[in-house]
């Protein structure tokens, strides 16, 4: 059984390497990066240096963890470019912008990101809500 799983792997591997050689994608959609999830972690809202990959407590004040926001880059000019991690856009060559699905964050501290408003775990200033970007239009007629 395991070396017919090991064969699979092996040739969807190969595949794949043929396929990325060739510079011809299996289907033409959109998308132009594959993204795998990031692992989920959670972290102590008083304490961000303690992580971990599952909810529990905090050890040092017994807290209970939250969920970390994951990260998201896209490209300012090509919004359908997505990446986990930073760098260039396939298309135009600009450098990927972090974009954040959290409506809330630290004027201070921007990597401070909730889903609800609250205070920073950092600074302990009020959260506010993120401004959309890449939506302003410049103009005499813009409103």
């Amino acid at each position: 059984m395991i070396k017919h799983i090991s064969l699979a792997f092996l040739m969807l591997f190969m595949l794949g390497n043929a396929i990325a050689k060739s510079g011809k994608t299996a289907s033409n959609t959109q998308s132009l990066s594959i993204d795998f999830a990031a692992p989920i972690s959670y972290t102590c809202s008083m304490h961000p240096e303690i992580t971990s990959d599952k909810p529990g407590k905090c050890p040092i004040c017994g807290m209970e963890l939250v969920q970390k926001a994951a990260s998201q880059y896209t490209c300012p000019m090509h919004p359908e470019v997505l990446s986990s991690s930073p760098g260039k856009c396939p298309k135009c060559g600009m450098a990927l912008e972090l974009k954040s699905a959290a409506p809330y964050s630290c004027p201070m501290h921007p990597e401070i990101t909730s889903m609800k408003p609250g205070k920073c775990s950092i600074c302990g200033m009020q959260l506010q809500k993120t401004k959309a970007s890449g939506n302003k239009k410049q103009g005499c007629c813009s409103k």
